[in-house]
């Protein structure tokens, strides 16, 4: 069954590509890449290699239809779905996902490139941050992802925040000169 199920979706989505907006192909080799999943084919962009649907026989929910969602680049799937009936012809089903998909899923894009280049700078900041301590703070180790160690104490720290949280060991004298210099006095 399930060969018989990819088979039908591989001529499907042979058929629907040619006639989506751009340059879409029928990506067998991403589409192999998800071997426990004989109901999925993927469909991709050449001119944006970021952009790829994926044509789903609906096997647990509206059976007898197919779910054309996007994916995003993170690799989850878009919230932009459709269901068509698979018994029309690939250019009519190409001409739902032009008009139904296209635009929303293209939206989704745009805003994950956006998340997904604001944590690269917040990464990139916070990995800045990370060789201003060592620089000034002798024996810094990493104890987790974002909490470091040092000889006097712990500090933790998160991308895309400028507040540190600090844990010191000090005398009370210590303690004072501190709290003094963060007061100003």
């Amino acid at each position: 069954m399930s060969d018989q199920v990819r088979e039908r979706l591989y001529i499907l989505a042979e058929d629907i590509a040619p006639y989506i907006t751009g340059a879409w192909i029928f990506n067998k080799i991403m589409t192999e890449k998800k071997p426990g999943y004989s109901h999925i084919v993927i469909l991709s962009n050449k001119e944006d290699r970021n952009q790829n649907i994926e044509l789903c026989s609906n096997v647990w929910g509206h059976k007898g239809r197919i779910v054309i969602k996007g994916i995003l680049p993170n690799q989850y799937g878009s919230k932009a779905r459709i269901t068509v009936n698979p018994a029309r012809s690939g250019k009519n089903i190409a001409g739902d996902i032009n008009r139904r998909l296209l635009p929303d899923y293209k939206l989704e894009i745009l805003d994950a490139h956006v998340i997904k280049e604001k944590k690269s700078r917040e990464e990139t900041e916070f990995n800045q941050k990370i060789n201003l301590l060592k620089k000034v703070t002798s024996n810094l180790s990493q104890r987790n992802s974002r909490e470091y160690s040092f000889n006097r104490g712990v500090l933790q720290m998160y991308p895309g925040s400028d507040t540190v949280y600090l844990n010191l060991n000090l005398s009370f004298d210590e303690a004072i000169k501190v709290l003094c210099l963060l007061n100003n006095k």
